[in-house]
């Protein structure tokens, strides 16, 4: 049986898990910069650590953020309407 120390500090590294990947997220769609992301996650605590090794995925304070991969996308091109339209003739 689990401890209320250990459940607490289990939900705790849980959400520090949920605000760091909502943070990336707000990084990842230039809603906030890198740097203010570092910042961010510079100020919160570090994971307690349980049974499990702390996520992998959790950052450091040492954590260098890379731009979005926006120029990776530039040449792309979905050709919605050529689609739709080759359905709408295919139905018809």
């Amino acid at each position: 049986m689990v401890s209320i120390e250990e459940q607490t500090a289990a939900m705790t590294n849980r959400f520090l898990r949920t605000i760091r990947t909502e943070l990336e997220f707000l990084a990842d769609s230039s809603i906030i910069t890198p740097a203010q992301l570092s910042t961010f996650l510079s100020q919160l605590p570090s994971q307690t650590a349980l049974h499990a090794p702390p996520s992998p995925s959790a950052p450091t304070t040492n954590r260098v953020s890379s731009p979005p991969p926006t120029t990776q996308f530039t040449n792309t091109t979905l050709n919605e309407k050529a689609n739709h339209n080759e359905r709408a003739n295919y139905f018809q």
